[in-house]
């Protein structure tokens, strides 16, 4: 199905493994029925201050987001 000599970089950006790098089948994806399914990390993990500050810092960033696309919102109904 897949040629792993294909892999991608990737960083992770789900809350629990916030910032980690990966390697994996350039088609992986959770739905993917093409993915050959090879995935490796390529780090130990985050530190415990990582794991400390990753949820407020991925908060802020959501709240910022939502905050920047009801300005957009704002701007396009004016």
């Amino acid at each position: 199905m897949c040629d792993k000599d294909h892999c991608v970089l990737r960083t992770s950006f789900f809350t629990r493994n916030f910032g980690r790098r990966f390697s994996g089948c350039q088609h992986l994806s959770l739905d993917s029925d093409q993915a050959c399914k090879f995935f490796r990390w390529l780090d130990k993990g985050p530190c415990p201050r990582g794991r400390a500050t990753t949820p407020i810092v991925w908060e802020r960033f959501k709240r910022l987001a939502a905050e920047a696309e009801a300005a957009k919102n704002e701007r396009d109904n004016a």
